[in-house]
């Protein structure tokens, strides 16, 4: 058997996550694409995000990441999607590569999310227009 035949699933008791100046991060992700599908199967990331419960705390500064990690965090965060548990408290996405267009998709899914009580954006590159 082939190991893409196993389902995957993340069960773990896991309750703060620090990728601190990783690199290779970046995921091949963009929202745009997901949304056209007419059969969506979650990507990978927010699988792990959304069913590690005990998960409060993602430290992803200095790592480079680009827009397409806020389209994955939005699908993560957003607690209008049936079946995600995404519980976390404090996202650290500073010095990263967010931009205007990441930090705006990330400030349109906060107002459906209760749980975030930290969220570091500083020096996303998001420019003065991206802080509206």
């Amino acid at each position: 058997m082939i190991a893409v035949n196993y389902p995957k699933s993340y069960y773990n008791n896991l309750k703060a996550l620090q990728l601190d100046t990783c690199s290779n991060l970046n995921p091949s992700f963009a929202l745009s694409n997901y949304e056209k599908l007419v059969n969506k199967t979650e990507p990978e990331y927010v699988k792990i995000l959304a069913d590690s419960q005990n998960l409060s705390s993602l430290h992803v500064k200095s790592t480079g990441l680009q827009k397409n990690i806020a389209d994955i965090l939005v699908l993560a965060l957003d607690e209008r999607r049936v079946g995600l548990k995404c519980q976390l408290k404090i996202l650290d996405l500073s010095r990263n590569n967010l931009q205007k267009d990441g930090v705006k998709m990330l400030a349109g899914v906060l107002p459906y999310n209760n749980v975030i009580e930290f969220l570091d954006l500083s020096k996303t590159n998001m420019g003065v227009s991206g802080a509206d």
